[in-house]
């Protein structure tokens, strides 16, 4: 007879649904480093950005960075987020919030490049930052910048106020 006719609806359920060899608790695991130059401004972070940016890709697609920051405003980790197409990316709120739930930072610089050159932030990227700003304000995370790298420049968000506005 199959196991189902000789447990009751009870045992069948204990046994589907709670058996602890069937459940791993979550690890995270991290080091940060603490031994950057602080990011003190727009140019520091671009500086930093450009020396870790994959520029195999940077005339290709869009790249979204994050690099993670201390109190101290030294870059503790990064992590390329998401690669998109060549004029477009998405960005994963939850799961950048998922990641500063296990680095801890005091803040978050943002990162993205514009492979055709215009550094102006278009409507989406505005409206993204918007987002991850409301959302990291409910873990007590600050957005210290979002920077636009392009060929030969950027944009800075906090450069053009564009972060009070969010």
């Amino acid at each position: 007879m199959p196991l189902q006719q000789h447990c009751t609806q009870r045992h069948v359920f204990s046994f589907t649904l709670f058996t602890p060899a069937l459940m791993t608790e979550l690890q995270v695991f991290y080091k940060p480093n603490t031994k950057s130059k602080p990011l003190m401004c727009s140019e520091d972070s671009e500086s930093f950005l450009r020396n870790l940016w994959n520029m195999d890709l940077f005339y290709l697609q869009e790249l979204v960075y994050v690099v993670f920051v201390n109190k101290a405003n030294q870059a503790i980790t990064y992590r390329c987020m998401h690669a998109g197409t060549c004029d477009s990316v998405l960005i994963d709120v939850k799961l950048l919030i998922g990641i500063i739930g296990a680095v801890q930072p005091s803040k978050i610089l943002l990162a993205h490049n514009h492979p055709g050159g215009r550094a102006k932030p278009s409507i989406a990227d505005i409206n993204i930052t918007r987002k991850i700003a409301s959302a990291c304000r409910l873990v007590d995370v600050e957005v210290m910048d979002h920077i636009i790298l392009t060929e030969n420049g950027y944009y800075s968000f906090k450069d053009n106020r564009l972060l009070e506005e969010v």
